[in-house]
Order: structure tokens, then sequence, then C-alpha cells
């Protein structure tokens, strides 16, 4: 379901069915300062990109890499 709702929303075409889903999603949130920041959809990559420089760029500190090395085994 929940696949396409995102669908819908990247589509800009909410079903009803898509559209009572999120509906009965709807709580109240929490006020507390130590609640998570709350996630953020964007229709598209450019988007997501632009939000997460925005965020980074608020960061203080400097950048740090880490380099990975992934072993997959059977």
């Amino acid at each position: 379901m929940l696949t396409n709702v995102l669908g819908d929303i990247r589509n800009g075409k909410l079903s009803q069915e898509s559209s009572d889903f999120l509906t009965n999603l709807e709580r109240p949130l929490s006020s507390s300062s130590a609640a998570p920041p709350a996630a953020r959809l964007f229709p598209t990559r450019k988007e997501v990109d632009r939000a997460n420089i925005a965020h980074l760029s608020r960061l203080d500190g400097p950048e740090v890499t880490y380099i990975a090395d992934d072993v997959v085994s059977d």
C-alpha cells in the first residue's frame, strides 16, 4: 500500500484510497524538543539533494570522510 501512495504522490495524482490511507495516519505529534525530526518526502532527487545540502551546510565541525570495504560472503 505504501508504495502505491508514494507513487501517487510522485505522479501528483492522489487516489481516494491513498488519501484515505494517509488520513488514517493522522495523530498528534510530540512537541518535545527531544523528538527526532520528521521525515520529509520529496517528489524528485533534485529536491532531495537540495534539502540535504541545506541541512548539511548547517552542521558545525569539519567534514569527515570514512572509507569502508564491504565484504559479502555466501
